[in-house]
Protein backbone atom coordinates (compact mmCIF):
# COMPACT_ATOMS: atom_id res chain seq x y z
CA UNK A 1 0.00 0.00 0.00
CA UNK A 2 1.24 3.50 -0.89
CA UNK A 3 4.01 2.27 -3.25
CA UNK A 4 2.28 2.59 -6.64
CA UNK A 5 1.99 6.19 -7.83
CA UNK A 6 0.65 5.59 -11.34
CA UNK A 7 0.32 2.98 -14.03
CA UNK A 8 -0.35 3.03 -17.76
CA UNK A 9 0.43 0.98 -20.90
CA UNK A 10 3.94 1.74 -22.19
CA UNK A 11 3.03 2.31 -25.84
CA UNK A 12 5.59 3.41 -28.40
CA UNK A 13 4.93 6.95 -29.59
CA UNK A 14 6.29 9.24 -32.27
CA UNK A 15 7.59 12.52 -30.86
CA UNK A 16 7.82 15.64 -33.01
CA UNK A 17 10.79 17.97 -32.53
CA UNK A 18 10.00 21.68 -32.50
CA UNK A 19 13.48 23.07 -32.86
CA UNK A 20 14.13 24.08 -36.50
CA UNK A 21 17.39 22.11 -36.21
CA UNK A 22 19.16 23.91 -39.06
CA UNK A 23 18.48 27.37 -37.64
CA UNK A 24 21.75 27.50 -35.71
CA UNK A 25 23.55 27.34 -39.09
CA UNK A 26 21.36 29.99 -40.73
CA UNK A 27 23.96 32.71 -40.23
CA UNK A 28 22.18 34.95 -42.71
CA UNK A 29 19.36 35.38 -40.20
CA UNK A 30 21.42 35.81 -37.03
CA UNK A 31 25.21 35.89 -37.38
CA UNK A 32 26.98 35.61 -34.02
CA UNK A 33 30.46 35.03 -35.42
CA UNK A 34 32.48 31.83 -35.35
CA UNK A 35 32.74 29.93 -38.61
CA UNK A 36 30.73 27.78 -40.99
CA UNK A 37 31.82 25.54 -43.85
CA UNK A 38 35.41 26.14 -42.75
CA UNK A 39 35.29 29.92 -43.26
CA UNK A 40 35.10 32.69 -40.70
CA UNK A 41 31.94 34.65 -40.01
CA UNK A 42 31.87 38.27 -38.86
CA UNK A 43 29.26 38.91 -36.21
CA UNK A 44 26.12 40.81 -37.25
CA UNK A 45 26.61 40.40 -41.01
CA UNK A 46 23.02 39.21 -41.30
CA UNK A 47 19.40 40.21 -41.89
CA UNK A 48 18.68 41.01 -38.22
CA UNK A 49 15.88 38.47 -38.34
CA UNK A 50 15.31 38.04 -34.58
CA UNK A 51 14.97 41.81 -34.24
CA UNK A 52 12.43 41.84 -37.07
CA UNK A 53 10.50 38.88 -35.62
CA UNK A 54 10.07 40.81 -32.38
CA UNK A 55 7.93 43.19 -34.46
CA UNK A 56 6.28 40.85 -36.97
CA UNK A 57 6.64 37.55 -38.81
CA UNK A 58 4.43 38.84 -41.59
CA UNK A 59 0.78 38.13 -42.20
CA UNK A 60 -1.31 36.38 -44.81
CA UNK A 61 -2.50 39.69 -46.26
CA UNK A 62 1.01 40.23 -47.65
CA UNK A 63 1.66 38.13 -50.75
CA UNK A 64 5.03 37.37 -52.32
CA UNK A 65 5.33 36.16 -55.90
CA UNK A 66 8.42 33.99 -56.39
CA UNK A 67 9.14 34.55 -60.08
CA UNK A 68 11.68 31.84 -60.69
CA UNK A 69 11.86 28.19 -61.67
CA UNK A 70 8.77 26.98 -59.83
CA UNK A 71 7.69 26.16 -56.28
CA UNK A 72 5.76 23.18 -54.92
CA UNK A 73 4.47 22.03 -51.53
CA UNK A 74 6.97 21.19 -48.77
CA UNK A 75 6.71 19.89 -45.22
CA UNK A 76 8.28 23.07 -43.81
CA UNK A 77 6.03 25.57 -45.61
CA UNK A 78 2.41 26.60 -45.30
CA UNK A 79 0.14 25.89 -48.25
CA UNK A 80 1.03 27.80 -51.41
CA UNK A 81 -1.43 30.06 -53.16
CA UNK A 82 -2.32 29.05 -56.74
CA UNK A 83 0.56 29.74 -59.13
CA UNK A 84 1.15 30.15 -62.84
CA UNK A 85 3.47 28.98 -65.61
CA UNK A 86 3.13 31.28 -68.66
CA UNK A 87 4.59 28.67 -70.99
CA UNK A 88 1.72 26.22 -71.38
CA UNK A 89 -0.64 27.88 -68.89
CA UNK A 90 0.62 25.71 -66.02
CA UNK A 91 0.27 26.06 -62.26
CA UNK A 92 3.74 27.30 -61.31
CA UNK A 93 5.16 23.89 -60.39
CA UNK A 94 8.87 23.29 -61.00
CA UNK A 95 10.11 21.64 -64.16
CA UNK A 96 11.91 18.31 -63.78
CA UNK A 97 15.24 20.06 -63.16
CA UNK A 98 13.82 23.08 -61.31
CA UNK A 99 14.99 23.60 -57.74
CA UNK A 100 16.05 27.21 -57.31
CA UNK A 101 12.58 28.69 -56.85
CA UNK A 102 11.83 26.12 -54.15
CA UNK A 103 14.92 27.15 -52.18
CA UNK A 104 14.11 30.84 -52.57
CA UNK A 105 10.59 30.23 -51.27
CA UNK A 106 12.06 28.50 -48.22
CA UNK A 107 14.25 31.49 -47.43
CA UNK A 108 11.13 33.62 -47.52
CA UNK A 109 8.48 31.49 -45.90
CA UNK A 110 9.74 28.35 -44.14
CA UNK A 111 7.75 27.85 -40.95
CA UNK A 112 9.09 28.40 -37.43
CA UNK A 113 9.30 26.10 -34.42
CA UNK A 114 8.74 22.87 -36.26
CA UNK A 115 11.35 21.15 -38.44
CA UNK A 116 14.14 22.08 -40.81
CA UNK A 117 14.81 25.79 -41.17
CA UNK A 118 13.30 29.21 -40.50
CA UNK A 119 12.11 31.61 -43.19
CA UNK A 120 12.42 35.37 -42.86
CA UNK A 121 8.64 35.88 -42.97
CA UNK A 122 6.75 32.63 -42.36
CA UNK A 123 3.28 34.15 -42.20
CA UNK A 124 3.12 35.77 -45.63
CA UNK A 125 1.30 34.20 -48.56
CA UNK A 126 3.46 32.84 -51.39
CA UNK A 127 2.73 31.80 -54.93
CA UNK A 128 4.96 30.66 -57.76
CA UNK A 129 5.38 32.05 -61.26
CA UNK A 130 7.58 29.62 -63.19
CA UNK A 131 9.33 31.50 -66.01
CA UNK A 132 12.32 29.15 -66.32
CA UNK A 133 10.89 26.46 -68.57
CA UNK A 134 12.70 25.45 -71.75
CA UNK A 135 10.24 27.23 -74.06
CA UNK A 136 9.64 30.45 -72.13
CA UNK A 137 9.70 33.56 -74.35
CA UNK A 138 10.16 37.23 -73.51
CA UNK A 139 6.41 37.66 -73.85
CA UNK A 140 5.88 34.81 -71.37
CA UNK A 141 8.11 36.52 -68.82
CA UNK A 142 6.17 39.77 -69.19
CA UNK A 143 2.92 37.80 -68.93
CA UNK A 144 4.10 36.16 -65.70
CA UNK A 145 4.96 39.50 -64.13
CA UNK A 146 1.59 40.96 -65.10
CA UNK A 147 -0.22 37.86 -63.83
CA UNK A 148 1.50 38.20 -60.46
CA UNK A 149 0.45 41.86 -60.17
CA UNK A 150 -3.13 41.04 -61.15
CA UNK A 151 -3.22 38.30 -58.50
CA UNK A 152 -2.45 40.88 -55.83
CA UNK A 153 1.24 40.27 -55.22
CA UNK A 154 2.79 42.89 -52.96
CA UNK A 155 6.40 41.76 -53.45
CA UNK A 156 7.98 40.34 -56.63
CA UNK A 157 11.04 38.20 -55.93
CA UNK A 158 13.23 37.76 -59.04
CA UNK A 159 16.43 35.70 -58.90
CA UNK A 160 17.01 35.81 -62.64
CA UNK A 161 18.21 38.15 -65.35
CA UNK A 162 19.69 38.42 -68.81
CA UNK A 163 23.44 37.94 -69.35
CA UNK A 164 23.79 41.58 -70.37
CA UNK A 165 24.00 44.96 -68.69
CA UNK A 166 22.72 46.81 -71.75
CA UNK A 167 19.80 44.61 -72.84
CA UNK A 168 16.29 46.01 -72.70
CA UNK A 169 13.20 43.99 -73.59
CA UNK A 170 10.29 46.38 -74.12
CA UNK A 171 7.54 43.99 -72.96
CA UNK A 172 9.38 43.04 -69.76
CA UNK A 173 10.32 46.63 -68.96
CA UNK A 174 6.70 47.67 -69.48
CA UNK A 175 5.48 44.88 -67.19
CA UNK A 176 7.83 45.96 -64.38
CA UNK A 177 6.88 49.61 -64.91
CA UNK A 178 3.22 48.72 -64.54
CA UNK A 179 4.00 46.68 -61.41
CA UNK A 180 5.96 49.55 -59.88
CA UNK A 181 3.25 52.07 -60.74
CA UNK A 182 -0.08 50.27 -60.44
CA UNK A 183 0.63 47.20 -58.34
CA UNK A 184 -0.28 46.86 -54.67
CA UNK A 185 -3.49 48.79 -55.12
CA UNK A 186 -1.74 51.73 -56.74
CA UNK A 187 1.07 51.92 -54.18
CA UNK A 188 3.43 50.01 -56.45
CA UNK A 189 4.85 46.55 -55.90
CA UNK A 190 8.16 46.07 -54.15
CA UNK A 191 10.33 44.55 -56.91
CA UNK A 192 13.56 42.80 -55.93
CA UNK A 193 15.87 41.54 -58.69
CA UNK A 194 19.27 39.87 -58.44
CA UNK A 195 22.14 42.02 -59.72
CA UNK A 196 23.61 39.05 -61.58
CA UNK A 197 26.00 36.14 -61.07
CA UNK A 198 28.24 36.97 -64.03
CA UNK A 199 31.38 38.29 -62.27
CA UNK A 200 30.80 41.68 -63.94
CA UNK A 201 31.29 45.23 -62.69
CA UNK A 202 27.83 46.19 -63.87
CA UNK A 203 24.27 45.25 -62.91
CA UNK A 204 22.47 43.08 -65.46
CA UNK A 205 19.05 43.74 -66.99
CA UNK A 206 16.37 43.94 -65.63
CA UNK A 207 17.91 44.63 -62.20
CA UNK A 208 19.35 47.86 -63.62
CA UNK A 209 15.91 49.38 -64.22
CA UNK A 210 15.25 52.54 -62.23
CA UNK A 211 11.96 51.35 -60.72
CA UNK A 212 13.24 48.07 -59.20
CA UNK A 213 15.63 47.22 -56.37
CA UNK A 214 18.87 45.58 -57.52
CA UNK A 215 20.17 43.13 -54.92
CA UNK A 216 23.80 42.03 -54.78
CA UNK A 217 25.40 39.39 -52.57
CA UNK A 218 27.74 39.49 -49.58
CA UNK A 219 29.24 36.62 -47.63
CA UNK A 220 29.24 35.99 -43.91
CA UNK A 221 32.50 37.88 -43.46
CA UNK A 222 31.03 41.05 -44.94
CA UNK A 223 32.83 40.91 -48.29
CA UNK A 224 31.28 41.14 -51.73
CA UNK A 225 30.74 37.67 -53.11
CA UNK A 226 33.18 36.91 -55.90
CA UNK A 227 30.48 36.17 -58.47
CA UNK A 228 28.02 38.94 -57.62
CA UNK A 229 27.62 41.79 -60.12
CA UNK A 230 28.09 45.30 -58.83
CA UNK A 231 28.13 48.88 -60.10
CA UNK A 232 26.29 52.18 -59.91
CA UNK A 233 22.87 50.53 -60.40
CA UNK A 234 23.26 48.33 -57.31
CA UNK A 235 20.82 49.29 -54.53
CA UNK A 236 21.42 46.88 -51.64
CA UNK A 237 23.28 43.69 -50.78
CA UNK A 238 22.05 40.63 -48.92
CA UNK A 239 23.69 37.48 -47.48
CA UNK A 240 24.43 34.67 -49.93
CA UNK A 241 27.06 32.03 -50.72
CA UNK A 242 30.66 33.16 -50.52
CA UNK A 243 32.04 31.14 -53.42
CA UNK A 244 30.88 28.54 -55.90
CA UNK A 245 32.38 26.39 -58.61
CA UNK A 246 31.83 23.18 -60.50
CA UNK A 247 34.15 20.23 -59.95
CA UNK A 248 35.80 18.12 -62.63
CA UNK A 249 32.82 15.76 -62.78
CA UNK A 250 30.16 18.47 -62.75
CA UNK A 251 29.61 18.42 -59.00
CA UNK A 252 28.77 21.75 -57.35
CA UNK A 253 30.72 23.26 -54.47
CA UNK A 254 29.90 26.28 -52.35
CA UNK A 255 30.78 27.76 -48.97
CA UNK A 256 28.95 29.92 -46.45
CA UNK A 257 25.77 28.52 -47.96
CA UNK A 258 22.31 29.58 -46.90
CA UNK A 259 20.36 26.73 -45.31
CA UNK A 260 16.91 26.39 -46.82
CA UNK A 261 14.41 23.88 -48.18
CA UNK A 262 14.92 21.64 -51.20
CA UNK A 263 12.37 19.82 -53.31
CA UNK A 264 11.27 16.75 -51.40
CA UNK A 265 12.53 13.26 -52.19
CA UNK A 266 14.39 12.34 -55.34
CA UNK A 267 13.27 15.54 -57.12
CA UNK A 268 15.64 17.66 -55.06
CA UNK A 269 19.36 18.27 -55.01
CA UNK A 270 19.71 16.35 -51.76
CA UNK A 271 18.10 13.32 -50.17
CA UNK A 272 16.85 14.98 -46.99
CA UNK A 273 14.47 17.65 -48.37
CA UNK A 274 16.79 20.50 -47.35
CA UNK A 275 19.98 21.98 -48.77
CA UNK A 276 22.86 23.83 -47.18
CA UNK A 277 23.60 26.32 -49.94
CA UNK A 278 21.87 28.59 -52.35
CA UNK A 279 22.97 31.56 -54.49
Amino acid sequence: MGVLKWGEPDFKIDLVKHADPMYSDQWHLNNTGGSIDGKALVSDIDANAPEAWAITTGNSNIVVAVIDGGVESHEDMRSLLPGYTPDGNGDGSPSSDGWHGQSVAGLIGAQHNNIGVKGISPDVGIFSVNILTNNTTNADVADGITWAVNQGADVLSNSWGFPSCTRNVASITAAFTDAATNGRGGLGCIILIASGNRFHSCVVYPANLNNVTAVGAISGDGKRNMYSNYGSALDIVAPSDDDWRYGSEGEFYSTHGLRTIDREGSKGLTNDDYCDWIL
